[in-house]
């Protein structure tokens, strides 16, 4: 294929479908330096503008990523996964995706104390005891997720001595008896720095995704509550909204 300016279709547009079917033919990987623009527009003879255009267009849709003073790269895979249907999403969706997931304990401990906040989640008094597990999860041996989690004793006690690098917790929990109901999750848009930053193997201030969820048993009562950072290159969310229902669950919240 290659750029007709003969055609009706604007040429910025032919660039996209283009490079799209490169993409896809593999001639470009995930990770490859596209050309520069000046190559682009020697290549096809073609303005800088529309290869500027064809770009962000490109970029806009999470195809490739673009570094100013650096050029463009082929954007790796995003993991997609229903914003409703967050709890125990890790390991699922990465196999789903033909890929496969991993991960490094940081920390597993028993604590007196937690931030005040996590008790109100799990309907504790302050100084409860709780389980603490601070995980870093992998996809193909990248890192992806920082994982924050505290559990109720009940709960926490059976994590210590199980595989929870390489198996599931949720499985792990599902196998000691533990029947989950329902997850309340609060969803933010945010920026990484710091320790997290550096776990996730990323830039200061890079995109990312942070995810409040708290877990309730059959019984309805609070199990866990988990504040997780992911990267935002690497998780898109997708929700899934039904206009004929009689009642919906979404509720949208304006910041003040």
């Amino acid at each position: 294929m290659s750029i007709d300016k003969t055609k009706g279709e604007p040429l910025y547009d032919q660039l996209v479908e283009e490079l799209k079917m490169m993409i896809e033919y593999r001639q470009f990987l995930p990770g490859d330096l596209l050309p520069s623009e000046s190559e682009f527009c020697s290549r096809y003879d073609i303005s800088r503008g529309s290869v500027r255009k064809a770009l962000q267009i490109l970029t806009n849709e999470g195809i490739i990523e673009t570094f100013p003073g650096k050029g463009s790269i082929v954007a790796k895979p995003k993991l997609e996964y229903s914003a409703d249907k967050i709890f125990g999403y890790f390991s699922h969706i990465a196999h789903r995706a033909g890929k496969t997931a991993s991960g490094k304990t940081v920390e597993l401990k028993r604590v007196e104390s937690a931030p005040n906040h996590v008790y109100a989640h799990l309907k504790l008094d302050e100084n409860s005891p709780l389980i603490f597990v601070k995980r870093l999860r992998f996809v193909d041996g990248e890192p992806w997720t920082i994982e924050t989690t505290w559990f109720i004793e009940e709960v926490g006690n059976t994590v210590f001595g199980a595989d929870i690098e390489t198996g599931s917790l949720y499985e792990h929990l599902n196998a000691e008896g533990f029947v989950f109901l329902r997850s309340k999750n609060r969803i933010t848009a945010v920026n990484l720095y710091g320790d997290d930053a550096e776990l996730l193997d990323c830039e200061p201030g890079s995109a990312g995704l942070a995810i409040q969820r708290t877990m309730y048993l059959q019984d309805d009562r609070p199990f866990e509550f988990s504040e997780d950072l992911s990267r935002g290159d690497r998780m898109r969310l997708s929700i899934d909204v039904n206009y004929l229902a009689d009642e919906t669950d979404l509720q949208l919240k304006m910041k003040k």
